[in-house]
């Protein structure tokens, strides 16, 4: 996801949930995409952007889908998240998440850079 009101409340979410989303650069393609989204753990990745953005992830997608990752395009369901009622999820979905747990990793093109911020 770019920087839009949607990426915001992404992560807000996954947060309530318990959560940490793998923010992954939107630049990368192929065997690198792959190689973070691998390496996060994640088992959703939630995409949405321009034509270019989208083409690299659908690119990948039987790669990531192989590994384990549904790809989901956020403009499919979009209407859907917005029409669903808003209920605070049940507190025992955050039961594990501690004052030091990860509320983001951070991913970027070169292996030297990836941060994980705590």
């Amino acid at each position: 996801m770019r920087n839009c009101p949607d990426f915001v409340f992404a992560w807000m979410g996954l947060w309530s949930i318990g959560a940490a989303p793998a923010l992954i650069n939107s630049s990368l393609a192929g065997n690198a995409l792959l190689h973070c989204v691998k390496i996060s753990g994640a088992k959703l990745l939630i995409a949405t952007g321009d034509a270019d953005v989208m083409g690299r992830i659908l690119d990948s997608k039987a790669d990531l889908e192989a590994a384990g990752v549904s790809v989901l395009r956020l403009d499919d369901v979009l209407g859907q998240i917005e029409s669903t009622l808003p209920v605070r999820p049940p507190d025992d979905l955050r039961k594990d998440v501690k004052p030091m747990s990860p509320y983001g990793l951070f991913y970027t093109r070169s292996v030297h850079t990836t941060t994980i911020l705590l």
